[in-house]
């Protein structure tokens, strides 16, 4: 149903503190403030541990990349266009400093403190 799943080590913790408290060697309340949940999610991570295992435990969007992430046809054009075109003021990520006196001397640009 799920395939392979990978678990990282929070997940992993996950998956033992739920087994324990299934086994019975913790109560539910012991075993929500070990994963730092409500009792109620506990009860919501053991419904879904129960019917399907660990598969469940990842969060179904790890996979997926965000919804306002720039596609890569539109970032291979801009590459490093503002390193390679104004290089060191385009490394300068303080409001006032060298790199922002170098854009206005060499490029008339103004960078204001914000």
């Amino acid at each position: 149903m799920y395939g392979e799943v990978s678990l990282t080590d929070r997940d992993q913790i996950r998956v033992m503190t739920l087994s324990r408290v299934l086994e019975g060697a913790l109560t539910g309340a012991e075993g929500a403030t070990q994963l730092g949940v409500t009792l109620r999610h506990l009860r919501r991570l053991l419904a879904a541990y129960r019917a399907a295992g660990p598969a469940t435990i990842p969060h179904g969007n790890r996979v997926r990349p965000p919804a306002h992430t720039v596609p890569a046809s539109v970032r291979a054009p801009v590459g490093n266009t503002p390193v390679a075109y104004y290089g060191a003021c385009a490394l300068s990520q303080t409001s006032i400093g060298p790199g922002s006196r170098l854009a206005q001397a060499k490029y008339g640009i103004n960078v204001i403190s914000a």
